[in-house]
């Protein structure tokens, strides 16, 4: 009984990783981890763990300041996450 409440509490994802996700975000919601560290400890890629902070009502651009080396790699990060989007895209096209 305990075990499903763990599971539904995790939503089928292992607790062990929930518990890594929960530390991140605490983690990184008091400036004490950047963004790509957060991501690195929930085992997620970078724009993984921004949606999962989105999806969560987590305001993930707060505190990153233009020209600082978090907001950078934040931007380039999420440039390159819509390049792929749509890279993909235009193969798609392709197929049809």
């Amino acid at each position: 009984m305990i075990r499903e409440k763990l599971k539904n509490f995790s939503n089928g994802q292992a607790v062990e990783q929930s518990i890594y996700t929960s530390i991140a975000v605490s983690l990184f919601i008091s400036n004490q981890i950047s963004l790509e560290e957060g991501a690195h400890l929930a085992d997620m890629i970078f724009t993984d763990f921004i949606y999962f902070l989105d999806l969560h009502n987590v305001p993930w651009s707060i505190g990153l300041k233009d020209g600082s080396e978090d907001y950078q790699k934040s931007v380039d990060h999420l440039i390159d996450f819509v390049d792929n989007i749509l890279e993909n895209e235009e193969k798609e096209v392709f197929l049809i």
